[in-house]
């Protein structure tokens, strides 16, 4: 009994082990991987700008969800585009296909508009501040984009 307790054991750690494997094993590891991969990303996007200044061949898909399309069904390799919005449409649906690589290839801040020398903008500043590091803030963001 003890001995097909620990043959059982091993051929279960060999099976997670391999599918875990097969896992990490993706053609794309980075930036440096893209110009020998099928690449897509969204028309006139920073990514397609970004794409075009490093010579790295791409093509463009007429959506978001036809580029993560694209990529579950093995049409492309890799999707260059925002982080953060594709990490939502993932969170949304493909969680179980597809994984958002963790480097920053271009950082991109957004911005909300004031009126120059807008009264509203310490206070609007103060606040958002505030909020961002609250762990409600950190749940919501995780609620869209998923846990990092």
């Amino acid at each position: 009994m003890f001995a097909a307790i620990i043959l059982i054991s091993s051929f279960t750690a060999a099976i997670a082990t391999s599918l875990t494997v097969s896992q990490l094993q993706t053609r794309v590891q980075g930036v440096d991987d893209l110009p020998d991969v099928k690449v897509v990303t969204l028309p006139g996007s920073a990514s397609a700008a970004f794409l075009r200044n490093k010579d790295i061949d791409f093509a463009t898909v007429d959506s978001l969800k036809g580029g993560l399309a694209f990529l579950k069904n093995g049409k492309a390799d890799a999707f260059v585009y925002d982080k953060p919005i594709l990490e939502y449409f993932i969170h949304r649906g493909f969680e179980d296909d597809i994984t958002v690589l963790p480097e920053v290839i271009d950082r991109q801040d957004y911005a909300i508009g004031l009126p120059e020398n807008s009264q509203q903008r310490e206070t609007f500043n103060t606040s958002l501040l505030r909020i961002i590091n609250t762990q409600e803030w950190q749940d919501i963001v995780d609620g869209y984009l998923g846990k990092n």
